[in-house]
């Protein structure tokens, strides 16, 4: 028996031997470059052969990095251009028929059609503060920056609408809607965008504007005091996007926008309500035209 096994090979043995032959890698020279690899025969290149140095390289395999992360932006722009087109045109829409809706809503207090407003709409985004709340997207300063830009948006819908009654809705439109010249203003006194021979054009023609509309509206009474709480709304509206940017990417934008309506909504109805002003829409036409303004 001890002859036997002393002359049978070690089957188990001489597999392992055949598995790690196997897994070693093929024996010559290999030189990596721009993320390639080249092999050369055991003992140096042929004669026949080019030196393994003097080889040329092929092109790196498929697009650059950059290829890849421009071709991506631009996919990822055209996924969002037809809802971003949707969005600016609802919002056109909503700003078209807002100013007569709550020319409608007279005679209720320009305050408290605002604040109900502000506070209806800030019961149908409700779910989204829910929502951050629950995934942690609600820090301190999520919370402080929002209360704060619910502040400004309260005022900028408190003079806006007040402005609606003492001077026409073309004006109080057209000002109330000069935030983006605004906000491109702010931007070139503190140096974070460089405005162009556009922006200076731009400016200009607003200016212009200004003065035309304010001497149309010199006969009227009252209506140089409603133009300006339009331009006050705009400025107070800039103020709400400033205090938005400063979260950047961070910014949950349905949670944050939720915030501010709710706390532009309170702060209107507490201030009409030490102004003794009644709470509520002064007949029913009024309540349906302050809920069309919310949708």
């Amino acid at each position: 028996m001890e002859r036997r096994d002393r002359g049978r090979p070690d089957r188990g043995l001489r597999a392992r031997r055949v598995r790690l032959r196997a897994r070693r890698p093929a024996a010559g020279h290999i030189r990596r470059a721009a993320g390639q690899r080249e092999r050369c025969p055991r003992g140096g290149p042929s004669p026949q052969r080019r030196p393994c140095s003097d080889r040329p390289l092929l092109a790196p395999r498929g697009p650059h990095r950059g290829d890849l992360r421009r071709a991506l932006r631009s996919r990822m722009m055209q996924a969002v251009a037809p809802r971003v087109a949707l969005a600016l045109l609802g919002a056109l829409i909503a700003l078209s028929f807002a100013a007569p809706l709550f020319r409608l809503a007279a005679p209720t207090h320009p305050l408290v059609a605002a604040g109900l407003r502000l506070s209806l709409a800030a019961l149908i985004l409700s779910p989204l503060i829910v929502r951050a709340h629950r995934a942690g997207r609600l820090d301190r300063r999520t919370v402080r920056l929002a209360l704060l830009a619910g502040l400004a948006y309260g005022l900028h819908f408190g003079a806006w609408v007040t402005s609606l009654t003492l001077t026409s809705v073309a004006a109080s439109v057209t000002l109330v809607t000069c935030t983006p010249l605004l906000l491109a203003i702010w931007a070139a006194i503190t140096g974070e965008d460089r405005q162009g021979g556009v922006f200076f054009v731009a400016l200009g023609c607003s200016i212009l504007g200004l003065v035309i509309i304010g001497g149309a509206d010199l006969a009227a009474e009252g209506a140089l005091v409603g133009d300006a709480l339009a331009l006050f709304g705009a400025l107070a509206i800039a103020g709400y996007f400033l205090l938005a940017r400063r979260l950047g990417p961070t910014l949950d934008v349905g949670a944050f926008s939720a915030i501010a309506t709710a706390t532009g909504g309170l702060s209107l109805l507490t201030a009409a309500a030490f102004m003794g002003v009644e709470l509520r829409p002064a007949s029913v036409s009024a309540a349906w035209a302050i809920a069309l303004c919310t949708l």
